[in-house]
């Protein structure tokens, strides 16, 4: 009783907000130009699907784990339309069956579940004529079987894995049966060669004569004991599987494909295949060996099918799993499913109805080859960080992602961070990002570790308890150097082999105090981000940096400093706006302004700003010069006249956005402390003052001194350029990365 009241509940608030807030009130993402269709007459899921001709048939399904759909709906795509086939046989599966068709007339559908929750596996077959709508009884499966995969190549239907008729139990058999149109050619089906992989829930492809298996999952929800209604229970464990294999019929063999991105299950549905490529659309990524919490992506991954690479494509609109697709022409057709909770929950929620379209040719398809001659070149590279924000130690990994790939290695970030938030940085730039659950399992079988940042060291400590010869592999990558702040990360670690620093300063921090002597303890100096670089290269004239200032409320007259970073004391910037606050409260620079850039969300920023003093107020005019983090820093850098480092404590590991900040030709005033003394040289490219209280008085004097001297503003500006394009470009990071990579002989 108490379970049918939460249900109504629970129905009702779904009910009221459709009618608030229509397709959802979280987010919905358009990188690949999503547009909506018709909306599909019932929400479903776990519901197989097939393209004939221009109709999109989505057969059984779920509408709700105790209601079924017994029947199938048809989405027209030349007329926009749906209707409904309800005229089924009496052991018409409903859902987890296993689908394909010749794409002209003929669907078969074979084996899956009848009835709702979690009833056994059936062993039935069909056939469906798409223009008489009449059913025909195929031979029916040797066994049961759930979530199984078939495809129909050269007349023949293959049908493998799955699992029995308990529904989790996987298989690897492989059975076959010949059919002509509505007909079966053998009265029986027949065994060929078992697939190498036990799994159920993936999905397949048939191309050039063979059958494609992508990843896949063991275990799945099953019914309680004793249970005669088969009530569902969720508290199973799911192992979710990154092997990809191809059958060929001819030689009645399998073969192991490049393992795919970011494994996958729920895909039984989400695969289509154009021009030598297979999409694999969305699905479950994990599922938590405790709570039995599961987790959803909505990445696009693209394999090529005839050079065996994959690449991720883009992303859908949301996170989600047992998704219906198909491809019409240039139309990537996609509907129902259960998708996430929000943008930054990942947990299925809403069995939806909904259907988008987005053209094939919008999703990034360029499969580059490398022919790096590096030694990384096809190896398989981990990389861990704290979190994937737009802050400096993740951004920069993100150059190291880019350039790893283009050298031809396989690359895989895991976050410490619990969720992978939709938008994150990585994904945009279409490298996979993984739960950190499956770190542990993923580093022994990694040529290489990089770990990012101090906040590793748990991690690590706990990969080197497990199997201390990664440590042979493994690149502990420090960006800090607050060394009292990240003690406990250091607790047992004194022999970690590789060790790698921004600066000298920074290593000097470290090394002595947590490190032995047989630690490789190695500086290279970060480089610009490319886009940076790039971006820098591009000068703006004066009319139209006077366009960019109004652009966001500045005048031409005003005289802005810029700082960046991760808004908190350590960094500085309340301490700047409070020295900027009492040179406009003194009357000087009535045009004095500040930007700063960092803050963790809005509502940090907002509560900043309500404890100012109306001159603070006033510089950074009136809050809307306050941004929270960015990934593009261009625009600010280039309409800003001086850059302003002002971290305290023990200064700055090493400051990747003065190196920017040098790079647009602004001069820099700096703490004299930490990494930032190996970048800037005083009266050359920038001005020191002292970390605390004291150091302000100067940075105020010097902040009048460059805005008064246009000339020494320019010449600091100028050598700045100069001095980052001779020592810190991109070229020569990558070029000493490199080197130091191969030198560990991976």
């Amino acid at each position: 009783m108490l379970t049918a009241i939460k249900r109504i509940i629970k129905t009702l608030t779904h009910q009221i907000i459709d009618i608030l807030y229509p397709y959802r009130n979280e987010y919905i993402d358009h990188q690949n130009k999503w547009s909506l269709l018709k909306e599909c007459p019932y929400a479903l899921y776990d519901a197989a699907s097939v393209l004939v001709g221009d109709d999109f048939y989505i057969i059984g399904g779920y509408t709700e784990i105790n209601k079924i759909h017994h029947g199938m709906v048809v989405y027209n795509i030349v007329n926009d339309d749906w209707y409904e086939i309800n005229n089924v046989p009496k052991y018409f599966c409903h859902s987890h069956s296993s689908v394909c068709s010749d794409q002209q007339r003929y669907i078969y559908i074979v084996s899956g579940q009848i009835g709702p929750q979690c009833a056994p596996a059936v062993s039935n077959a069909f056939c469906f004529d798409t223009i008489t709508k009449k059913w025909t009884e195929l031979p029916p499966l040797p066994l049961p079987r759930y979530a199984g995969t078939m495809q129909l190549i050269d007349n023949v239907l293959h049908f493998v894995g799955g699992a029995e008729e308990d529904r989790v139990t996987p298989s690897n058999l492989h059975w076959c049966l010949a059919v002509h149109e509505n007909k079966a050619l053998w009265q029986t089906w027949e065994e060929r060669e078992p697939a190498p992989l036990a799994v159920m829930h993936r999905g397949s492809i048939a191309f050039g004569g063979e059958l494609f298996v992508f990843s896949g999952q063991q275990g799945d929800f099953k019914a309680m004991p004793n249970s005669q209604n088969y009530n569902c229970t969720n508290t199973t464990q799911e192992i979710f599987y990154k092997e990809v294999h191809k059958f060929n019929p001819a030689e009645n063999k399998w073969y192991r494909l490049r393992d795919i991105p970011i494994p996958t299950s729920h895909t039984d549905f989400s695969v289509v295949e154009k021009n030598g490529v297979a999409l694999i659309m969305g699905g479950n990524i994990y599922k938590d060996p405790v709570t039995y919490r599961i987790r959803l992506t909505n990445v696009i991954q693209a394999y090529h099918l005839r050079e065996d690479c994959w690449q991720i494509a883009g992303r859908l609109p949301y996170r989600v799993k047992a998704l219906n697709c198909c491809l019409h022409h240039d139309d990537l057709i996609i509907a129902c499913g259960q998708r996430d909770y929000s943008s930054n929950n990942d947990s299925p929620n809403r069995v939806i109805n909904i259907a988008w379209k987005c053209s094939f040719s919008s999703l990034d398809l360029n499969f580059s080859v490398s022919e790096s001659k590096s030694n990384i070149h096809h190896k398989s590279i981990m990389l861990l960080t704290h979190e994937i924000s737009y802050s400096g130690a993740p951004l920069f990994l993100l150059e190291v992602c880019k350039y790893l790939k283009r050298s031809g290695a396989n690359v895989q970030v895991y976050t410490l961070r619990g969720n992978i938030t939709h938008d994150n940085i990585f994904t945009s730039n279409h490298i996979p990002i993984l739960p950190f659950e499956k770190a542990m399992e993923a580093a022994s079988e990694s040529d290489l570790i990089i770990a990012n940042t101090a906040y590793c060291g748990p991690l690590i400590r706990k990969l080197l308890n497990i199997n201390p010869a990664l440590n042979n592999k493994l690149i502990w990558w420090i960006h800090e150097n607050d060394y009292m702040k990240y003690n406990d990360n250091f607790l047992g670690l004194k022999h970690v082999k590789f060790v790698l620093f921004d600066s000298t300063n920074q290593c000097n921090t470290w090394k002595y105090k947590y490190f032995s002597e047989k630690t490789n303890c190695t500086v290279i100096y970060p480089g610009l981000r490319e886009s940076i670089e790039k971006a820098s290269y591009n000068t703006i004239s004066e009319q139209e940096r006077i366009k960019l200032r109004y652009r966001y409320g500045l005048d031409p007259k005003d005289f802005v400093l810029l700082i960046i970073g991760e808004f908190s004391d350590r960094k500085g910037q309340s301490l700047l706006l409070k020295t900027v606050g009492n040179l406009a409260k003194s009357g000087f620079l009535a045009r004095l302004k500040v930007q700063i850039i960092g803050f963790e969300n809005e509502k940090q920023k907002n509560n900043f700003y309500k404890k100012l003093h109306p001159f603070e107020k006033q510089v950074i005019s009136n809050g809307k010069l306050l941004w929270t983090k960015k990934a593009e820093l261009s625009e600010h850098y280039a309409i800003s006249d001086v850059f302003v480092m002002n971290s305290q404590g023990y200064g700055e590991p090493f400051g990747l956005v003065t190196l920017e900040a040098m790079a647009f030709k602004l001069p820099i005033l700096a703490t004299d402390a930490g990494g930032t003394k190996e970048i800037i040289v005083e009266n050359q490219n920038g001005l020191y003052h002292p970390i605390g209280l004291e150091g302000q008085s100067i940075l105020s004097s010097n902040i009048e001194l460059l805005a008064r001297d246009v000339a020494l503003r320019k010449k600091l500006g100028n050598n700045g350029r100069k001095h980052v394009v001779e020592h810190f470009s991109s070229s020569r990071f990558f070029t000493e990365f490199d080197s130091y990579i191969n030198n560990i002989n991976i």
